[in-house]
């Protein structure tokens, strides 16, 4: 019975055995591990907090852009792009620490572990900018750009700017003040006419200088006298209009005693103006009382008012033209798309085509003048602003255009009454020389 129970044991066994060897249901499966995540932590300092920063991409929460301190879960191996403001506050941005990579305000960071990085911001150096003023030394309106570190953007001097180190400003100066003219800046890093550009990187002072007007000067031109000397008197005076205007100034009068002035060239002016004058200091070409100035050409203008001319009067002048000279056969044979300025010539003319929107002849005054024979036109204006003509004689044979004295001002195309003025003022095209042809013939070949 023993020896039964034995075998019994050792058969069932082997019957496992073999049983569990075969597979017989007795295998088993496992899940792959979860991915490795590690946290991303996000700080910066000065401030310590509340500094918005970009963040990508969106972690495994589906956050993003978070402001110090806070912490983002990402996968092991993500690439995180995190990108700060360049300020915060009135701090600078300066560095990034714990980055894989940084570039300015831009942090790359590859999570293999968990990570902390920062934003690291300085309090920036400030500076003074003070603003002064000579003649006057005070009371000079002066304007600021950028706005300073209080958001002020004008004073009047003497007043003072606070600008972040290496501020790049712009000062603008008046071009007059308390009736002293604007001469130069000094303490700016450049300067430009009235413009003043300074870089902060120390306490800096700039200085708007102003002087008083130069005296009015007159001036004598005689038809025997020379351009050498010094135009002051009658007796030293000079030989052309011409050189007269090359030193005049505002507020200047140049007398014309007797003689025929006459242009040195077929497409020259007689006189060409280009000196402007000011509101308060007119610019004066006027016969010397008692005399007879005669202005003869054959080119394309007796007077010619460049673009910059302004505040300009001419006045007691006889100007004729070469209308005596010409033949109608000559006429008739001349080109009409290169025309000569001996058959187009204009006695007096104002031309603003080759100026700019704020730049063209104003404000000029045509009085007392005889004004004959002229081909083109006897008083022309283009493109000019505030031109006038009073009493002066026209003989109109030549195609010469008057001009009638009214009490009016026209600017663009608005027309309006004026006390203020109590001449023409006419704005256009007039005169048989002012084409096109004419107009680039002129610009080409005309000396000044």
């Amino acid at each position: 019975m023993t020896i039964r129970s034995n075998v019994s044991f050792l058969i069932g066994s082997a019957f496992l055995l073999v049983n569990s060897g075969c597979g017989g249901g007795g295998a088993t499966t496992s899940n792959p591990p979860p991915p490795l995540t590690y946290a991303l932590t996000v700080d910066s300092s000065s401030p310590a907090n509340g500094v918005a920063i970009a963040v990508l991409p969106a972690d495994n929460n589906g956050s993003g852009n978070g402001s110090t301190s806070f912490t983002r879960i990402y996968n092991s191996g993500t690439s995180v792009v995190l990108t700060a403001p360049a300020t915060s506050g009135a701090n600078i941005f300066s560095s990034w620490t714990g980055c894989t990579t940084s570039s300015t305000v831009t942090c790359n960071v590859t999570l293999n572990a968990n990570s902390t990085v920062t934003a690291n911001y300085t309090v920036p150096t400030v500076y003074t900018l003070t603003v002064d003023s000579t003649n006057p030394s005070s009371g000079v309106a002066i304007s600021a750009a950028p706005a300073d570190n209080s958001n002020t953007t004008s004073g009047s001097t003497s007043f003072s700017l606070s600008y972040n180190q290496g501020t790049a400003v712009t000062l603008t100066a008046p071009s007059t003040a308390g009736g002293n003219n604007f001469t130069s800046w000094t303490g700016c890093t450049t300067a430009s006419s009235i413009t003043c550009n300074v870089t902060l990187n120390a306490n800096t002072t700039a200085t708007a200088n102003y002087a008083a007007p130069a005296p009015a000067v007159t001036y004598y031109v005689s038809g025997s006298g020379n351009d050498s000397n010094d135009g002051l008197t009658a007796s030293t005076a000079f030989l052309t209009l011409q050189h007269a205007e090359s030193v005049t100034e505002p507020g200047d009068t140049v007398y014309a005693m007797n003689g025929t002035y006459t242009n040195s060239c077929a497409s020259c002016d007689v006189l060409d103006i280009s000196t402007p004058g000011t509101a308060n200091a007119w610019i004066t070409f006027k016969a010397y009382p008692g005399q007879t100035p005669v202005i003869s050409f054959n080119g394309w203008e007796g007077i010619f008012f460049e673009p910059s001319a302004a505040y300009v009067e001419v006045n007691g002048f006889t100007i004729v033209g070469n209308n005596a000279n010409v033949t109608l056969a000559e006429a008739q044979a001349q080109s009409t798309s290169d025309p000569d300025p001996a058959f187009n010539g204009n006695c007096v003319a104002a031309d603003g085509r080759q100026g700019t929107a704020t730049v063209r002849p104003n404000h000029l005054r045509i009085l007392n003048n005889t004004i004959s024979e002229c081909g083109g036109g006897g008083i022309s204006t283009i493109m000019s602003d505030r031109a006038g003509s009073a009493n002066s004689d026209r003989d109109l044979s030549g195609g010469s255009v008057l001009l009638q004295p009214k009490m009016a001002e026209k600017r663009g195309t608005d027309e309006q009454t004026s006390a203020q003025e109590p001449f023409s003022s006419i704005q256009g095209e007039s005169g048989f020389g002012r084409d096109q042809g004419r107009e680039d013939s002129h610009r080409v070949g005309r000396a000044v």
